[in-house]
Order: C-alpha cells, then sequence, then structure tokens
C-alpha cells in the first residue's frame, strides 16, 4: 500500500457552490466541506495499481483536458465515435481542440 497522494490521510476538502442554470447563484460564495478522499476511500492508503491510475488521470488531465479561461463549444461527439480516444461523450472546445467537458 501507499500513502494517498490526492489526499495523504484520508480526508480532502472540497469547494462547493451554489449554481443555478449554469451561472452562480451569489457571486464568490464558497462553502468549504470535508469528505472521505474519493480516492482512497478516506483510509488514506492506495494499492499500487490505484496509484499507477491516479498518475494516469493526472497526465491525462494535463495533456488533454482544455485550460482555456473561456472554452467555446466545439463538437459533442457520442459514447466511442470520437476519434481522439475517449469513449465517453464529451465536448471538445472550440478554441484549442482539447477536452473541455465529459459525460
Amino acid at each position: 500500500m501507499q500513502t494517498c497522494p490526492k489526499c495523504k490521510k484520508g480526508q480532502m476538502i472540497i469547494k462547493v457552490q451554489d449554481f443555478t442554470c449554469g451561472k452562480k447563484f451569489k457571486e464568490n460564495d464558497c462553502l468549504d466541506m470535508q469528505i472521505d478522499c474519493i480516492h482512497c476511500d478516506g483510509t488514506g492508503e492506495v494499492s499500487d495499481e490505484k496509484l499507477a491510475s491516479i498518475k494516469e488521470t493526472d497526465r491525462f488531465i494535463a495533456e488533454e483536458m482544455c485550460s482555456c479561461d473561456n472554452p467555446t463549444f466545439g463538437s459533442y461527439p457520442q459514447d466511442g465515435e470520437c476519434s481522439c480516444g475517449m469513449y465517453k461523450h464529451h465536448v471538445h472546445c472550440g478554441n484549442c481542440g482539447k477536452i473541455s467537458q465529459i459525460g
């Protein structure tokens, strides 16, 4: 077992904002919530296999996900229809061509 690289202790803090119809309900309103880590299920430890999966997900996000300040809608391929290699339906940014949303 390895120490979870995302929480180190089994708990993580997430920032929760209110959104209504895609817009913030209250400007700059944010609530910190402590939850069990979604990567290690609150144990603080992960298997070698899970650690490799976390690292691959981090690599994917860094290389394939859009980081534009204002992504635009480019395309919306359904499950298994895109040549980029992502099976799940997703949205490609019209600015950079990277994935801006999955599911």
